[in-house]
């Protein structure tokens, strides 16, 4: 899908196809194909519940395939690698805790109802709807939520990807120590307090949504890197990648509106100092559309422009809650211990934070690994010649310092954690002579891979190499609400709801006139 809309992109603005013949760019295949699939069910859901159009889609994309055949077989090889091992993690994988709390149900509503003015209402939570959840809506296949996990091996996937191709494409030679600096990373992630964990990117359980963020995020923020270190004319694909990178980013979670600043400044730079001609503009033009939707549709659920954050909310609106917001991120700053300087300073806020053993176990890990890949660099690399990015070191700084008062959990910090290492390697080059060995890079490489999965995923697959692991979500009871002033139903396992759109995890109270609108758009004679 990825690669056939690419091409149909490519060849109705007349670009140069052999340019991703030379494998630059095949890494966003995957992440393209995903985009799509959630771009469309983000438009359709304004006025459908149905999905007919992904016959289409997938039409389309056959067709695209087509234009360009000779290149078909690119990464197929190192891909299928990648999925192979990372897809013996879903052996054990199971549901994450949110799953049962709210990411089953917000993709019950997108597959049983069109949009829902206020739906936040009802669980503050669904006012995230992240884009994840548009894509997992098309995995409801044969009753197995299996599928969904699939989905964030996608991002995995793309993200081994792209490291094999700094080690060993021409096209990446400048940002192979970056490379290994990660996959060092990924290896000492397997070491340290607590039996290790820095910070590197893991296979999450069902319907987590961190790793996908985290890996977007880093391919942002590293093509922000390639716009300023590439030659000229590389600029206009990496700018045109950092903008779907943004868009695709801020989609996943909001987070990523703290480099907005960067994107703008790299916005002005392109189209008044260096004019770009009209193709080019209405390209950039209709990503700003799609991210206009984007708003629009955050808007309708949950009156915010950006949910949580409370001033981008619209008060006038009949749904609008004040508390929704204000809740969630008080909630969010609260259970994660972030920086508050009302409250106190930096050492006192560091010492409360480092008091949850993850963050202190994850946080020492990181300086240890950071300092060795950094020793590591300066005894066995050169640095590049050239001038030095203050990108390099702003970057890191400016987005801990973001992360530490909004919500500074490990999870959330999982891409700042891997571009501040990125950033180490990516003004080096020249590595020693004995480590610059294919088969030592390619040991790193598949070392890394391979500690990724947990140790008994590799057991089980010895034991039953053909069982096909099934994961539907429980079957619980619910506690009717009707004879109390409250709407819906109660989970019989507290916050969990599952898949049950009249579960709701607290008392909600609707009136009459919005009942009978929510009732329309369910289509349902209760």
């Amino acid at each position: 899908m990825g690669r056939g809309f690419t091409l149909l992109f490519l060849k109705v603005n007349k670009l140069n196809i052999s340019q991703f013949q030379k494998n630059k760019y095949s890494h966003f295949f995957p992440l393209i194909g995903l985009f799509i699939f959630g771009e469309f069910k983000l438009i359709f859901n304004f006025f459908t519940k149905e999905n007919l159009y992904i016959f289409v889609l997938v039409l389309i994309g056959v067709v695209g395939n087509k234009l360009h055949s000779s290149f078909y077989k690119e990464n197929i090889g190192i891909q299928s690698a990648i999925a192979f091992v990372l897809g013996i993690s879903s052996n054990t994988i199971n549901f994450s805790y949110d799953a049962g709390l709210y990411h089953l149900n917000s993709q019950t509503w997108l597959n049983e109802s069109k949009i829902i003015f206020g739906l936040a209402n009802l669980h503050s939570r669904y006012g995230y709807s992240s884009f994840i959840e548009y894509i997992n809506s098309h995995t409801w296949i044969f009753n197995n939520f299996l599928f969904q996990h699939f989905t964030n091996l996608i991002f995995i996937v793309s993200f081994f990807t792209f490291l094999y191709k700094c080690l060993f494409n021409i096209e990446f030679k400048n940002y192979k120590i970056a490379s290994l600096t990660i996959l060092a990373f990924g290896v000492l992630d397997n070491f340290g307090v607590s039996g290790g964990r820095n910070g590197f990117v893991d296979i999450e359980a069902v319907s987590k949504q961190d790793t996908p963020f985290a890996i977007t995020y880093f391919f942002l923020l590293t093509y922000i890197a390639f716009y300023f270190l590439d030659k000229e004319k590389e600029r206009n694909y990496n700018f045109f990648l950092i903008l779907f990178l943004f868009l695709f980013s801020v989609q996943l979670r909001v987070f990523a509106l703290t480099i907005t600043p960067l994107i703008l400044i790299l916005f002005i730079k392109e189209f008044f100092i260096h004019k770009k001609n009209i193709k080019y503009k209405l390209n950039t033009f209709f990503l700003i559309l799609l991210g206009a939707v984007w708003v629009i549709k955050n808007y309708i659920i949950s009156s915010c422009l950006f949910y949580p954050i409370s001033f981008t909310c619209i008060p006038n609106s009949s749904w609008f809650n004040r508390n929704n917001a204000i809740g969630e991120t008080n909630d969010l700053r609260s259970f994660h211990i972030a920086l508050n300087f009302e409250d106190n300073n930096i050492v006192d806020w560091l010492n409360m934070w480092s008091q949850k053993p993850i963050n202190y176990s994850v946080a020492i890990n990181f300086i240890i690994s950071f300092l060795i890949i950094l020793i590591f660099c300066l005894i066995f690399t050169r640095k590049r010649k050239g001038k030095v990015s203050l990108f390099k070191y702003l970057i890191p700084v400016y987005l801990f310092s973001i992360w530490s008062i909004s919500s500074p959990s490990i999870r959330m910090g999982l891409a700042i954690f891997l571009i501040s290492v990125f950033y180490i390697g990516i003004e080096r080059d020249k590595l020693n002579n004995f480590f610059d060995k294919k088969y030592i890079l390619h040991l790193l490489f598949f070392v890394t891979l391979i500690l990724l999965p947990r140790l008994d995923n590799y057991k089980v697959l010895i034991n039953n190499p053909l069982e096909i692991t099934q994961l539907t979500p429980p079957v619980i009871e619910y506690y009717d609400q009707s004879e109390t002033l409250y709407w819906g139903v109660r989970s019989s396992q507290g916050d969990q709801c599952w898949v049950n759109l009249d579960c709701v995890p607290g008392p909600v109270i609707i009136e009459e006139a919005s009942i009978s609108t929510y009732r329309m758009f369910k289509k349902i004679d209760k």
